[in-house]
């Protein structure tokens, strides 16, 4: 993926937090930063409440989920298919 590829998603898709120049979490759309399970393998997230879409319309988990599942089913290549995005409640999911 070229540079310009990072580019194009970020103009289309907001992100949900981003890393600073030490590798701190800057939040955009969730709560607080991604919380690691014990063995660090998932990492929970939780969105913000007051995220809407254009229309109005509230970005939930099940919208999250989404959005993963398209972007790694692009030719692309956007998403690694070993990326597991599991949807836990309607504001929360967790990244594997």
């Amino acid at each position: 993926m070229t540079r310009d590829d990072w580019l194009a998603i970020g103009v289309v898709h907001e992100p949900l937090f981003r890393l600073d120049g030490e590798g701190k979490a800057v939040i955009n759309l969730l709560r607080e930063p991604p919380t690691p399970t014990k063995r660090a393998r998932e990492w929970r997230c939780r969105l913000r409440e007051d995220v809407f879409f254009h229309s109005g319309k509230p970005v939930s988990s099940k919208d999250v989920v989404a959005t993963f599942k398209r972007l790694k089913d692009t030719r692309f290549g956007w998403i690694p298919q070993a990326l597991r995005v599991k949807r836990t409640g309607k504001a929360s999911f967790t990244v594997r």
